[in-house]
């Protein structure tokens, strides 16, 4: 009788230490934000690529002080596929204007998951005209049911403990 485990897929959240202490003892609050951000209003942001979380989390701490952390996720991959879901697979026109929609505030959508390139000019795609870069990996969740899941799914917290 071959048991075989549950498929798991890595996921990692970049952040300030003392937001990754509060979701290690808390769970994830999706009320913590409601700005404007490429895939809608407020939401949870990972990705599947580990240097690109720790960029972030750098980047946060540099700009907000703090010390970066990140959040390793084993998501269960037939309970993510269960989530409402939009997917990307890339740039083009499609995600470059759900991007454009969420950045200027238009009607929020009913997606539990949305994944797809990050907007890396957003000054320049939305206020100067010019053709989005997207590259990069997010998936953002909304609701309560995602953010359970994601809580249920912290694997481990990496970086300096915060002061």
């Amino acid at each position: 009788m071959g048991l075989k485990a549950p498929c798991l897929v890595d996921l990692y959240h970049g952040t300030l230490g003392q937001h990754a202490d509060s979701i290690m003892a808390n769970g994830i609050d999706m009320t913590a934000s409601a700005r404007k951000m490429d895939f809608g209003r407020g939401g949870f942001y990972v990705t599947n690529d580990a240097r690109q979380a720790l960029d972030w989390a750098k980047k946060l701490a540099n700009d907000r002080g703090g010390v970066p952390a990140v959040i390793h996720f084993k998501g269960p991959k037939a309970q993510l596929e269960g989530l409402r879901s939009k997917i990307f697979s890339g740039p083009g026109d499609d995600v470059a204007e759900f991007i454009r929609h969420n950045r200027n505030g238009g009607a929020m959508h009913n997606y539990e998951l949305v994944e797809g390139p990050m907007l890396r000019n957003l000054k320049g795609f939305l206020r100067e005209g010019k053709p989005p870069v997207l590259n990069g990996h997010q998936i953002a969740i909304f609701g309560d049911r995602a953010a359970e899941l994601f809580t249920g799914s912290v694997f481990r917290r990496a970086g300096p403990p915060t002061p």
